[in-house]
């Protein structure tokens, strides 16, 4: 039915436009085909409609009810015609006409959209806008300013019904320009696209319309009513289109240069319409807000593209970062497995416990670094969970010395309190000791100082290092996420700027502070954080570590 109407459509479209037939005959054709490509049209839109569901369904069927509207009008004309000989102004059939248009537009914009995000969807929305306020203007200017108008000897109807025909199709070629910004859900979305087309071919013929009735130059079944059987064709076609099977579904992310340069084509003609139709004075005036326009047109694009590329260096950040933080742990295991597949003899049964067992800590471990990047990289670091409990801060220190590699181990001395306890998450707590003496390792030149003591009811913990230190402008800038203060660019030390936010998170989840002064031991850089203390225990120390030989002085 579909591919008949769009057939019998399109054919008699072509008669009319064509050379060749009388205007007898061509008004025979169109008396005939009008109301047929219409009325068919619709219902065959509004039938088709019924293959979607929900909000799908709704939007073809307005569209298609909207069509049927316009074929009502038609075949209301025609009878009126035939009986009276002469059809009345306004009659019926221009309230069909005009209910037509808000029901085609309201089927438009009820098409549901791919998904998208928030920001996408609010700046499509804006450069519809602007498209739409464009396309207000240029017909406002070119179309609407001559045709709307109000004759002082017709009644008030008939001046309401001659403003809403050219609005009808200024809405019209909004719901084109909300179709352009439209993200299908597949690769080829033709049904938009003789919907699109379909419309247009509507509007421009009814504005083409009305200053041909106001110089007595139209007369049925010239080739202006082809253009709309063309029009009606199109629709016909969509309804055959919306009955095929679905087609692959294409990246709803994807973008299109159309989409950025549509809702700007009718403001770029605005300044060629005004200058056109201006003074010379106001042609220069133009001329210096077109330039001022496009300056500022070309200002936004360079700064979207350079959003774009910040969003791609800080999406590798993300992706090397989770490199960095997995190194260190990595670096221990593929140690400890070397040294163990190497010459398992060598060592006793509790050296062999005690490598197995740091394998497995450093394991453990590396998951908890994962989730913590992707933690740190959403902005939930507010969501660490801890399992505190009574630690012996001597034993933290030293596993957090054994993660370094083994060149960097002899530059650490610890100073710390065999017997001093900490509440805290043994992972989390080795964790922060680790991201801040692997800095120390990075930033320091030879000496680091890991010192442990007693603040009132905390313990306070401190990584000193003889590097340069932080210059003051970017202790502040440090703590951000993937900020390395004045190693940000061209720098030969490695580094990201996750460990110090990463420490920053754990150690406020404990409920303690973390800072960065010049250090007052090696003149560089000293970060200390304070852990609520842990009480004494009454009859028996905390246990001891497993017995290890340390590769650094103490």
């Amino acid at each position: 039915m579909a591919l008949t109407v769009t057939a019998l459509a399109a054919l008699a479209g072509l008669l009319l436009i064509l050379p060749g037939l009388g205007r007898e005959a061509k008004y025979t054709i169109g008396l005939y085909a009008y109301p047929a490509a219409s009325l068919g049209g619709g219902m065959v839109l509004a039938a088709a409609a019924f293959r979607y569901r929900g909000r799908h369904r709704w939007a073809w069927l307005m569209m298609g009810l909207g069509v049927a509207c316009w074929g009502v009008a038609e075949s209301v004309y025609q009878i009126t015609l035939a009986v009276a000989e002469e059809v009345p102004y306004p009659s019926w059939a221009d309230v069909f006409y005009l209910v037509g248009y808000p029901m085609v537009g309201a089927g438009v914009l009820l098409l549901p959209h791919a998904p998208v995000g928030h920001f996408e969807r609010a700046r499509s929305l804006l450069d519809a806008t602007v498209g739409a306020v464009g396309i207000s203007l240029v017909a406002w200017i070119t179309y609407l300013d001559r045709v709307v108008t109000f004759d002082g000897e017709a009644s008030f109807l008939e001046n309401w019904v001659n403003a809403l025909y050219p609005i009808g199709d200024v809405l019209l070629l909004i719901a084109v320009m909300a179709l352009a910004f439209r993200k299908s859900e597949h690769r080829f979305g033709l049904e938009f696209l003789l919907v699109g087309a379909a419309l247009l071919m509507n509007a421009a013929a009814d504005m083409v319309y009305l200053p041909l009735v106001n110089a007595d130059l139209y007369w049925d079944g010239m080739w202006l009513d082809g253009v709309w059987l063309l029009a009606y064709a199109c629709l016909a076609a969509t309804a055959w289109v919306i009955l095929q099977p679905p087609r692959p579904v294409a990246d709803p992310h994807s973008r299109h240069l159309r989409r950025l340069l549509i809702p700007y084509v009718p403001v770029a003609a605005l300044p060629v319409i005004i200058a056109v139709q201006s003074d010379l004075r106001a042609r220069y005036l133009t001329l210096f807000t077109a330039v001022l326009v496009g300056l500022m047109i070309t200002r936004q694009w360079m700064a979207t593209r350079e959003v774009r590329e910040i969003t791609e260096r800080q999406r590798d950040g993300i992706l090397a970062s989770v490199s960095h933080e997995m190194r260190t742990p990595l670096t221990a295991v593929q140690g400890y497995s070397q040294l163990l597949n190497g010459d398992w003899a060598q060592f006793d049964e509790s050296e062999r416990r005690q490598m197995v067992g740091d394998i497995e800590d450093q394991a453990i471990h590396l998951g908890r670094v994962i989730t913590d990047i992707i933690d740190l990289t959403r902005g939930k670091t507010s969501s660490v969970r801890l399992d505190r409990s009574q630690q012996c801060v001597a034993g933290v220190l030293e596993r957090a010395v054994r993660a370094l590699p083994s060149a960097s181990q002899a530059r650490v001395t610890i100073e710390a309190d065999s017997q001093l306890t900490v509440d805290a998450d043994r992972d989390r707590l080795h964790q922060i000791v680790v991201n801040l003496l692997t800095n120390a390792v990075r930033y320091g030149k030879h000496r680091i100082l890991l010192r442990v003591g007693r603040d009132g009811g905390d313990v306070l913990f401190q990584v000193h290092d003889d590097g340069p230190g932080v210059p003051k402008r970017f202790e502040a800038a440090i703590w951000q996420r993937f900020e390395r203060g004045a190693h940000r660019r061209g720098s030969s030390v490695d580094g990201l700027g996750i460990g110090l936010p990463i420490a920053r998170a754990l150690v406020e989840a404990h409920g303690g502070t973390i800072t960065q002064h010049r250090s007052d031991v090696h003149g560089g850089a000293c970060f200390e954080f304070t852990i609520p203390a842990s009480a004494p225990p009454a009859t028996s120390p905390t246990p001891e570590p497993r017995p290890v030989q340390p590769t650094f002085s103490r």
